[in-house]
């Protein structure tokens, strides 16, 4: 919501924690443990199990958690709270209780920190940053970044983990080139994040001045408000824009935004996807939907990915 030079003088206080470098050798590694420690207990477990409760939420959760410092334990709070400000189905006053809860929570979480002289995550080093003559955040600015982090650090990398691992589910010749192909992830995950565009309509932009688009009069100072899910499935940039193909040779989809304001946690939601997808099929390259998925809208569910549960036959071959 902000212009240069605010605009960069906040995100230069993060980039480091969030280059592809970075993700790598301080992250990757627990990403790697937890999503093992994961996959062991869908093994030991009964034979069907929900997905999303055992893996689409409480990895990206426990990620973020990680990054930030903020107790895994408080996840049921942030999570209801994060799902009634998403849920565009409620009444405006249930998801602005969403909102604050995570600023009372954040808050009190800040206070804590600052008690104990925690040094864990981002919000510790942060902390830093709003104290002494020298400080240059503000303490609501502080408390702003971490809801921020917070509420899309886990929220649509669950959805689209979610989604993505229903998507392979439902796409036999794909899930099986991949398997059989696991260096293909990198273009798998592309191709899902610009299929699926998770975020749908985040990209609000005022305009700059007087222009016409598509026969629409837009005016100086005008909100315009570009729905990503349409630009990414635009013929004029995609050949056959509706099918999902692993192999497709990608332009650049806009699914984390597009130019200076590009989603700054990019790299840890292909990270995560990067990992629990291949490990997940390489696991249990038998896994299957146990029901047929739903047909109706995914508006008429109050959370829909939720439904999606797979079982698994280790005794078949691939």
């Amino acid at each position: 919501m902000m212009d240069e030079p605010d605009h960069s003088a906040y995100r230069r206080l993060l980039t480091a924690r969030f280059t592809p470098k970075a993700v790598q050798n301080k992250l990757q590694p627990y990403i790697d443990r937890i999503v093992d420690e994961h996959l062991d207990a869908i093994a030991a477990g009964p034979e069907t199990f929900d997905f999303v409760e055992a893996m689409a939420l409480p990895i990206p959760c426990l990620v973020i958690c990680e990054l930030l410092g903020v107790p895994y334990e408080d996840r049921d709070g942030f999570h209801h709270a994060t799902m009634s400000m998403m849920d565009v189905a409620k009444p405006r006053e249930e998801r602005d209780a969403g909102a604050h809860w995570l600023i009372d929570y954040i808050t009190k979480l800040v206070a804590e920190k600052r008690r104990t002289g925690a040094t864990d995550g981002i919000l510790a080093e942060l902390i830093s940053k709003a104290e002494g003559d020298d400080a240059i955040l503000t303490e609501n600015q502080l408390i702003g970044i971490g809801v921020l982090l917070l509420f899309a650090g886990h929220d649509t990398t669950a959805a689209m983990m979610g989604l993505s691992t229903l998507t392979l589910l439902t796409h036999d010749e794909q899930r099986a080139d991949l398997i059989q192909h696991p260096e293909k992830i990198g273009s798998a995950v592309e191709e899902l994040m610009r299929y699926l565009t998770i975020v749908q309509f985040g990209l609000g932009r005022v305009a700059k001045e007087d222009l016409e688009i598509a026969g629409a009069q837009i005016k100086k100072g005008d909100l315009v408000v570009a729905a990503m899910n349409a630009a990414n499935r635009d013929p004029r940039a995609f050949q056959d824009p509706d099918a999902f193909d692993i192999d497709r040779k990608m332009t650049r989809h806009i699914a984390f935004g597009y130019g200076v304001h590009q989603c700054l946690g990019q790299n840890v939601a292909r990270a995560e996807l990067k990992t629990v997808l291949p490990k997940l099929f390489q696991r249990f390259p038998n896994l299957r939907l146990a029901s047929p998925p739903s047909k109706r809208s995914p508006w008429t569910s109050p959370a829909p990915i939720t439904a999606s549960a797979a079982s698994w036959s280790p005794a078949r071959g691939v």
